[in-house]
Order: structure tokens, then C-alpha cells, then sequence
């Protein structure tokens, strides 16, 4: 128990505390002689330790495993989010002598998640004023995102241009042009000296909803995924 990096901690088949380790001891601030015998609820009066509490129960009569998130307050008086793993243990007759469970800190996991979520906000609050069509496409070339000014530029709604091929975007010669860099651009990947966050720029016709054709200037750069590969283009048009 004392090994393990992650808080534990052991109940009885009423909720009391039977013990824990030495990790929940740090996170908490309370020791093995201060919380046996008693509830979550005695030891943390609150709206949560009754939801902890009830938890328990709930794992007692139904005895599956239970994984859920919810908070901890630590022993500096932080609340962090965490995911509960929690199941009952039995006793040399197989039947059920209490509750070992433990919980997996995911602040830095929620974290990034709101961040990401900002950031997709200010990308779309930005993508949604702008003149120039900003769109993205998969290593497919599949358009997984294309701004609202699609529809000055080309007439279609950003609905109906997501649902389009990336070939009837363009003439058929500058779709040509469009695989024949996309090719080459993939090739040069890895090579010696080549800027992975490098521009490409090409000049294109693209086919408007009414058939008229008009000159456009696209500026794109690839997308990367954790390993660096490409997982996609984003660009402007």
C-alpha cells in the first residue's frame, strides 16, 4: 500500500474508514489512526462527502465497480478533480467485507481541456470575422472546418461546403495543382533543412455556386500531431 504513487484508502461495509496510504495521507493530511472508524462524512462534513457516502452504499449493495469524476478538497483547502476507482473486497467466505478504492488527480487533464476550449473559441470567434475564408482538411483531403465567409467568397453556406469534395472546389486543373503539391509537399517531409512549419502558396481558380470561376490566392501550412507527423492542412483562402 505504502508503494503505491496513487492515494488508496479502505473502508468497512458501513463506509468507515479501515486505513490508507501514504499518498492519500500527503494529499489529504490525515493519517491512518485519524481517519479509522469514521465516515467521510465525519471527517469532512459537506455536500461531497455525502455524495462520497452514498457512493459507498451504492457500491455495497450492487458490489460493481465504480468509476466516476468528481472533487476532493486537499489538505490546503484546494479543490481538485479526480477520478474515483472504488470496488468492494470480500472477506474468506466471499462475502463482502468493505470497500478499497482510490482516486487519479486530473487538474492538469481539466486544464488543458478548458484551455483547448478557449483556444477553439478565440480560433472560431476570430474564423467568424474575418474576410478570408480560413478552412481546414484531413490527410484525406476531406474539409473538416470551413469560416462562414465561404459564402461571400463561393456562395455555398459552411454547411454546404463541408459536404463537398475538395474536387469541385476548384477547376479540374487547379485540383490537379492542388494533388500534385499536397504529393510533393509529403515527399520533401523529413528531408534535411526542410521548415516543418513551412507556408505553401498557390494560385487556383475556384467554381462558384452560380458556375463562374474567379482567381483565389491560398496560403497553407500543415497540421501536426503529437509525433510531429501530419495530420491534416489549415490554411486561408
Amino acid at each position: 500500500m505504502a508503494s503505491i504513487p496513487s492515494p488508496v484508502f479502505f473502508k468497512d461495509t458501513h463506509g468507515r474508514y479501515l486505513g490508507c496510504n501514504t499518498a492519500f495521507t500527503d494529499i489529504m493530511g490525515v493519517t491512518n489512526e485519524h481517519i479509522r472508524g469514521k465516515t467521510v462524512i465525519d471527517l469532512w462534513p459537506s455536500d461531497h462527502a455525502r455524495v462520497y457516502h452514498q457512493n459507498d452504499l451504492d457500491l455495497l449493495e450492487d458490489q460493481q465497480q465504480q468509476i466516476y469524476e468528481y472533487e476532493i478538497k486537499d489538505k490546503q483547502g484546494d479543490i481538485r478533480p479526480v477520478i474515483y476507482y472504488k470496488n468492494v473486497f470480500r472477506d474468506e467466505n466471499g462475502g463482502v467485507a468493505g470497500i478499497v478504492g482510490g482516486f487519479v488527480d486530473i487538474s492538469d487533464r481539466v486544464q488543458a481541456e478548458k484551455a483547448l476550449r478557449e483556444s477553439e473559441r478565440n480560433f472560431r470567434m476570430l474564423a467568424d470575422n474575418v474576410t478570408d475564408v480560413i478552412w481546414s482538411i484531413d490527410m484525406n483531403l476531406k474539409y473538416t472546418y470551413i469560416s462562414p465567409s465561404v459564402k461571400k467568397l463561393r456562395g455555398y453556406t459552411p454547411e454546404q461546403a463541408l459536404q463537398m469534395p475538395l474536387e469541385e472546389t476548384f477547376t479540374p486543373e487547379s485540383y490537379q495543382k492542388v494533388i500534385q503539391i499536397f504529393s510533393e509537399e509529403l515527399d520533401r517531409e523529413g528531408e534535411p533543412g526542410v521548415d516543418p512549419d513551412r507556408s505553401i502558396f498557390l494560385e487556383l481558380d475556384t467554381v462558384r455556386k452560380d458556375g463562374s470561376i474567379i482567381p483565389i490566392e491560398v496560403n497553407a501550412t500543415f497540421i501536426r500531431g503529437d509525433t510531429g507527423s501530419p495530420t491534416g492542412i489549415i490554411g486561408t483562402t
